[in-house]
Order: structure tokens, then sequence, then C-alpha cells
């Protein structure tokens, strides 16, 4: 893993960057196909992210922490009833859970601003079944 994250981390961290804009772009242009792709591949990243952290902190993601929860609080505020979005929304959930059990002497300063989104996230959700992910 070591060999991996020095190698894809920057690149994964660009492309985050990248769909952010695109995602950005196609919300202000009501762009239904664009948001849509965007969202997909976002949450590819995260589900990357996860597993490339799951197992120890690396000082890729220790160094780039602060851009990192930068996209996430991006994601976590965006409006949309998009099935993409939601699924972008719950995979943030699980990326914070993570690093408030494995890292939270490192992830101390992020977690009360993320328990406030994640709280409101919970406010705004209706009791329907399709959010049952995003609540546990």
């Amino acid at each position: 893993m070591l060999v991996v994250i020095p190698a894809c981390g920057p690149v994964l961290l660009g492309m985050m960057k990248s769909y952010g804009v695109y995602l950005t772009t196609a919300l202000d242009n009501k762009d239904k196909h664009g948001e849509a792709l965007a969202l997909e591949l976002i949450g590819l990243i995260l589900h990357i992210f996860y597993s490339l952290n799951c197992v120890e902190f690396p000082a890729f993601f220790e160094d780039t922490l602060n851009d990192w929860m930068g996209y996430f609080k991006f994601i976590m505020e965006l409006r949309s009833e998009s099935e993409g979005l939601r699924k972008c929304k719950t995979r943030v959930v699980k990326n914070v859970t993570l690093y408030c059990e494995k890292y939270s002497s490192d992830f101390k300063a992020y977690i009360r601003p993320f328990f406030e989104l994640i709280w409101n996230l919970i406010e705004l959700t209706t009791m329907d079944t399709e959010y049952d992910k995003v609540k546990t």
C-alpha cells in the first residue's frame, strides 16, 4: 500500500477537484446528465478514499486532510434530491466515521463541523427507506 498511495494519491485528489468543478457547472446549468455523471465518479473516488484509508492513515492523506475535508463539506452542503448525491453523502458519512473512529486525534478539528452537517442531513431526511443508508 505504501507504494500505491504516493503514485495514486495526488491523482485521486486532482480528480476530486476536477469532478467537483464539473459537478458545480452541471448544477449551475441544470444539466441532469452531467450531474449524474459527476456524482457517479465522485462516488467512486470516495469509495477508493475509504479503501486507501481503512487500514492505516497514509502520510499523503494526512498532509492533504484539509483539502479532502473541504471537498467532503462541499458534497454534504449540496442540495439535490438525486440518488447520486444521496449515495455520495452516504460515502462521505462513512469516510468521516472512519476518521472519527481510527484517526480522531488528527481529525479533531473537523469533528464538530461534520457532526453539524451530518445532523442537518438526518433532520432533512424522511422516513422513506431510500434514506436508510444515510441514517445508519
